[in-house]
């Protein structure tokens, strides 16, 4: 099973994350990449900047701006009733960085055995 909605993720241990990420530039208009930008997802187990421990470190290839979690990663993010959290970036080709989902919402739901 995978749900997402509001920027909160719900996923089955061992199920495949596939969907598209639109940033929006200003109402109405979504952002077009550029040759050089990066986009990356980022999920950690708190929200405490301090924690360094990233669990999950994907690149969002700018030409699709799809984000896929594959089954063997979402697999190894323990199941727990408390949430992960994630942010997504875009790290544009001149060196700015715009955090554009800076609190996401990420459960890991245990698969049946």
């Amino acid at each position: 099973m995978v749900s997402i909605k509001n920027n909160v993720i719900k996923i089955t241990q061992g199920d495949t994350l596939r969907t598209r990420v639109i940033f929006f530039i200003k109402p109405g208009v979504v952002y077009t990449p550029s040759e050089g930008d990066r986009i990356r997802f980022a999920l950690k187990s708190s929200r405490n900047p301090v924690d360094r421990e990233v669990l999950l470190n994907i690149e969002i290839p700018a030409a699709t701006m799809e984000l896929v979690i594959p089954a063997e990663l979402s697999k190894k993010v323990p199941a727990r009733t408390l949430p992960y959290f994630y942010d997504v970036e875009i790290c544009f080709a001149n060196g700015d960085v715009y955090t554009f989902i800076p609190d996401g919402t990420y459960y890991s739901l245990p698969e049946v055995v």
